[in-house]
Formats: C-alpha cells, structure tokens, sequence
C-alpha cells in the first residue's frame, strides 16, 4: 500500500506541491491513502496502523523525520517531495532541482532508490531517527526562535542568530566519543549525516548521506563579533579552516549539556543524547 503524508504546515508552497502529486497519482492510475495527521503522533500511529510499504512525504525536513523511525523499522520505501521552509536533506540529495513529476516517476514507476544511513537518537523524551542534523548550542536557541517566525525561507536563520546571539553565553559540554569522555567548552556541537544546517548552511561540506560515518561539527569559544565574521562562509562551505571550527568522523556520539536538543528543526529532548550511526538503513527515492 503506498501512504502519503502531507505536511500543511511546512511553509514551502506545499498546496502547489500536493497539487502537483496528486495530480500524478490520479493520471498514472495509483491508488494511495492519505495517512497525514494533526499532530506527528497521530500521523505516525496512521503508519503504523495501516502499515504502507511505501510512503510519500510532502513537507520539508520536520516532515521528514517525522516519519523516518516507521520507514527504519518496516523497511518501507521513502519518496520525498520538498516542500518545507529548509528542505536540507532534500537539497543535499538534490532533490530541490528535480520536478515532482520525475521524483514521483522515479520512485514509482523506475524504482529507482538510493540507500542511505540515518541516525539513531536517544534522549529524555524518547527515541527518534533523523538523516539530517542534531543541534546542541547557539543553534539550538536560533532553531527555537526561527521555529516561532511566521515567515519561512533560509532568512529565518541569519535573522535568529543575530536575534539571540547578544545573550548567548558558551556552553560545557561533556562529549563521550568510542567510549573516550573528553570536556568542551564551546559555541556548539552538531551531530550531522548530511552536513547541511538551517536552509543551506553547509557546516561540513564534505559530509555523505552514504559514507557509513557521521561529523561531529563545533565551535569552541570565540567572541560574538568573530562569529559574525565567520557565519556567512558557512554558506560557501568555507569556514572550516577557521581555528575555533572542527570537525571530525565517528559512528557514536554521548553528549551532555543544559540545552535544548534539535533535529531537523524539531526540539526533540533536553540536557544532551545518545546518537549511534544506522549504516544503509533507508531507501529513498532519487
């Protein structure tokens, strides 16, 4: 059964998306269900009751991982169709220079998928799966401001950091790498799978979806006007040979830290996580 998951709240043109979707389900003769919910709990108790062995989002990344703990844990086959505000995952799989259409035929018609890891997440609230990247730091408190704008698109982002940046103080963390504990005390730290951040900031450019590691990107302590200076390399991908940013390759990851924990734009726990790689584990539709 293919389910479909739209996400009216996304805020990325998702009526002229949808539109576009259906209207190719409907002239290809393929029956689907809708499967969307009010809350990410009713929808994912919508896949687990109906249980598609493909399922369609409509939305941007929130939607995304949203239903991604389903499609590890039945193997179902996952077509994504941008329509959110940020749109990472998507982009890094370029999927935002593709017509719907061409996902959709790919996916449905070709068969054609891609296999890519994904990350397991433990934290006070529970567990989650995400592809994208987990926040810890400054832009944890960005992603929670940007979250309560009414407008979408990548300005959000710029426009929370300059908004919380004046009363952001560096935070210690505890960081457990390989069963090594090691003490931090810096800006952020960022767990990613696809290395792209808040609407195409690129924080490690050089990430894979399909490399079977993941990046632990940070930030050490540096002063509010040198991160000015710094943030808009991100976007060029060119920031890391900066002293105070690193990155570096593991498969696991302990963190704690006073902060709230995001992923993917959804606040998902508080005061740090456990996250472990899960290799190949997803079939998305390229």
């Amino acid at each position: 059964m293919l389910g479909l998951v739209i996400n009216p709240n996304a805020g990325g043109g998702f009526k002229k998306a949808s539109a576009i979707a259906v209207d190719y389900l409907y002239a290809n003769s393929i029956q689907y269900k809708i499967l969307s919910g009010d809350t990410p709990e009713q929808m994912q108790a919508n896949l687990l009751r109906e249980k598609p062995s493909t399922v369609i989002i409509i939305g941007g990344d929130g939607t995304l991982q949203s239903v991604l703990k389903y499609v590890v844990e039945t193997k179902a086959k996952l077509i994504v169709i941008p329509a959110g505000s940020g749109n990472d995952a998507a982009r890094k799989l370029e999927l935002t220079s593709k017509k719907i259409p061409e996902i959709l035929h790919q996916g449905l018609r070709l068969e054609k998928f891609q296999t890519i890891d994904a990350i397991q997440l433990q934290t006070n609230l529970g567990e989650f799966v995400t592809i994208g990247t987990v926040s810890a730091g400054l832009d944890s408190f960005v992603n929670k401001k940007a979250n309560n704008f009414k407008f979408g698109g990548f300005l959000k982002y710029p426009i929370g950091l300059i908004n919380q940046l004046p009363s952001f103080r560096a935070l210690d963390y505890e960081l457990t790498i390989h069963d090594k504990t090691e003490k931090f005390k810096g800006m952020l730290c960022s767990l990613t799978n696809s290395g792209i951040f808040g609407g195409g900031m690129k924080i490690v450019p050089h990430s894979k979806l399909d490399d079977s590691s993941l990046e632990l990107f940070k930030v050490s302590t540096i002063s509010k006007p040198e991160l000015l200076t710094v943030f808009p390399r991100v976007y060029l991908g060119t920031h890391l040979g900066h002293p105070a940013v690193s990155a570096e390759q593991l498969r696991s990851l302990q963190l704690k830290a006073d902060v709230d924990i995001y992923a993917d734009g959804e606040p998902l726990g508080f005061g740090g996580y456990k996250a472990e790689l899960l290799p190949g584990v997803i079939r998305l539709a390229i």
